[in-house]
C-alpha cells in the first residue's frame, strides 16, 4: 500500500510540474536578446513585425525612432544569422502600460512569441503622458512562420 501511495504521489507531482513549466507542447525555447524596448515608439498603431533583411529593418527603425532628436543610429544586425521580432502595442493613454516578450518557442512548424502586457490597476497612479510601448528582440534566423501570443 505504501508503495502505491508513493507511486501516485509521483504521478501527481509530475503532472503538476508539467502543467506549470516547460515549453508548450514539446516546443523548444529559443534564446533571444532585446535590441530595443521603450514606452515611446514612433509606431503608434498596434502591429507585429518579423524583420529578415536590412532593407526592411532600416525603415522600421526610422519609423520607430522618428520622434527622437537626434535620431539614434540603426542597430547593426547580421541578417545572415539573425532575424528580429518586433511587437508594438500602439498608442496608450498613460505610462502604466507596457509589453514584455517572455519566450520564443519553436515547435518545428512555427515560432511562437509569447508576450505579456501590463495595464494599470484600479488604484495605480500613472504618468499622464501618452505612450506607445514596444519591444524588438533578436533571434537566430528561421524560415518558419511567426505567431505572437499574449500570455
Amino acid at each position: 500500500m505504501r508503495g502505491e501511495r508513493r507511486w501516485a504521489l509521483c504521478l501527481v507531482a509530475g503532472a503538476v510540474l508539467a502543467a506549470c513549466g516547460g515549453s508548450d507542447d514539446g516546443a523548444d525555447e529559443i534564446g533571444f536578446s532585446t535590441v530595443e524596448a521603450s514606452a515611446f515608439s514612433g509606431i503608434t498603431t498596434a502591429t507585429t513585425v518579423v524583420v529578415s533583411s536590412a532593407s526592411d529593418w532600416e525603415p522600421l527603425w526610422a519609423s520607430h525612432a522618428r520622434f527622437r532628436i537626434p535620431p539614434p543610429p540603426v542597430p547593426v544586425v547580421d541578417f545572415s544569422r539573425h532575424q528580429l521580432l518586433a511587437l508594438f502595442l500602439g498608442g496608450r493613454p498613460n505610462g502604466c502600460y507596457g509589453v514584455e516578450i517572455r519566450r520564443v518557442l519553436d515547435d518545428g512548424q512555427r515560432r511562437t512569441v509569447v508576450y505579456a502586457e501590463s495595464e494599470p490597476g484600479p488604484t495605480m497612479l500613472c504618468s499622464a503622458v501618452a505612450t506607445s510601448p514596444m519591444q524588438i528582440v533578436r533571434v537566430t534566423a528561421s524560415p518558419l512562420p511567426v505567431v505572437f501570443r499574449r500570455e
